[in-house]
């Protein structure tokens, strides 16, 4: 199989693979993407098997129960539980991180429509747990979320907020000649999905934000 490293993370190992080389040839796919959870050394054998099966049946079942709320997130194409490996759809486009970044582009459109998307999830019960804009796509006219690693099922206003938290902080470091409108534009989106129940993730992502300025001092 022709299978190329992406990148290595945390949670496991991101490579490039032909659908055909996989499963078969298709029409509706060319390249998909497969995430396999590698061993932990530190971890006893049985129960770092346990915990990355579990984690990739997780991920697959919240990426899955996103597209099926109207989020823009991959196809899942397939879960190897005994190697712990996910297949999913490969998600064609420019990283939001470079987008913005990019002389000339007006990042609003683009921002509105990842707040969107986050307030999606949430609205669901979902929270996606690493909302920066290296893990939103954009394909076409619209935002893509991806790298479910971190999420969880919630309602939590605190992980909410602490999702949102992280989107600002993301953009304040990585596109702070654009962070002011890219915010902005990110939070109408935001409250356009989430409606009044935006407000209380709003003031605590605020109060987060507070907490996080007095422990640097």
């Amino acid at each position: 199989m022709g299978y190329s490293l992406i990148t290595k993370g945390a949670e496991g190992d991101i490579y490039s693979a032909k659908f055909s080389d996989i499963f078969f040839e298709s029409a509706s796919f060319s390249e998909v993407i497969v995430k396999r959870r590698i061993p932990k050394g530190y971890r006893i054998p049985e129960l770092d098997l346990q915990l990355r099966r579990q984690r990739t049946i997780s991920e697959a079942k919240i990426i899955h129960d996103s597209r099926a709320a109207g989020a823009n997130v991959p196809i899942i194409l397939g879960v190897w539980t005994d190697q712990c490996i996910l297949i999913m759809e490969k998600i064609e486009g420019i990283r939001l991180k470079e987008l913005l970044n990019q002389p000339g582009a007006d990042p609003v459109p683009s921002c509105v429509k990842a707040g969107r998307q986050l307030g999606l999830l949430h609205k669901h019960g979902i929270v996606h747990g690493d909302p920066t804009t290296s893990n939103m796509i954009m394909k076409g006219d619209e935002v893509y979320l991806i790298d479910f690693g971190l999420a969880e099922y919630s309602d939590s206003v605190e992980k909410r907020a602490v999702d949102l938290h992280l989107m600002k902080t993301a953009m304040k470091s990585t596109h702070f000649h654009r962070f002011r409108p890219c915010y902005a534009a990110a939070v109408e989106g935001y409250c356009l999905e989430m409606g009044e129940a935006a407000q209380a993730v709003l003031e605590r992502s605020r109060l987060i934000e507070k907490r996080g300025r007095y422990v640097e001092r």
